[in-house]
């Protein structure tokens, strides 16, 4: 293992925990999903639009 501050060879035993890099982790693996799920239902939305403003269009080029 190497100290991510110092960068000198260290053990594993040598190696502590930061409870402020614990919890900044912790917080991110809880809420990655739902970052996610949120973009993927926006992407959803859009192309539905996109695909709504199509068929409007298609329609009307018909109708014409």
């Amino acid at each position: 293992q190497v100290c991510p501050i110092c960068r000198d060879n260290l053990s594993e035993s040598q190696l502590f925990k930061s409870p402020d890099t614990e919890n900044l982790v912790q917080s991110w693996m809880k809420i990655r999903q739902t970052l996610l799920r949120g973009a993927l239902e926006e992407k959803i939305k859009s192309s539905q639009k996109e695909s709504d403003t199509a068929n409007i269009n298609s329609q009307s080029d018909k109708e014409t």
